[in-house]
């Protein structure tokens, strides 16, 4: 990781600390477009670097507690592996499972084109 990246990311860790409760219903898609809006403000980067720091930073703020990991030697693009190391034991989410479980999250993924790649 390079020094700007990991620069983007600490200052996108300092943001959620202050702007993570504007967004009680969960709306993670309209809190990284925030976030990644004030790193480009902020920082000499471009939109997509932005957007990159901003997700990585909230995924480590929201995974600090979490009992496992993903497996990534053995998932692909249609199934995920959850390592669940306070059970020893291995999860399966399908790929319409993850698109279930981003549906109720937000019930209109409309509102954030999927087609720019950052998510």
């Amino acid at each position: 990781m390079s020094i700007e990246h990991e620069t983007a990311v600490q200052a996108a860790t300092r943001w959620y600390a202050t702007h993570s409760a504007q967004h009680l219903d969960r709306d993670c898609d309209r809190l990284v477009d925030r976030c990644a809006a004030h790193l480009v403000e902020l920082l000499p980067i471009t939109t997509n670097q932005a957007a990159r720091a901003a997700q990585l930073a909230l995924a480590d703020a929201a995974s600090k507690d979490s009992p496992g990991f993903v497996d990534l030697d053995r998932c692909t693009s249609r199934l995920v592996i959850l390592r669940d190391s306070q059970r020893n034991c291995s999860h399966v989410l399908t790929l319409p499972e993850l698109f279930q479980l981003v549906l109720a999250r937000k019930p209109d993924p409309a509102e954030h084109a999927l087609g720019d790649g950052r998510r």
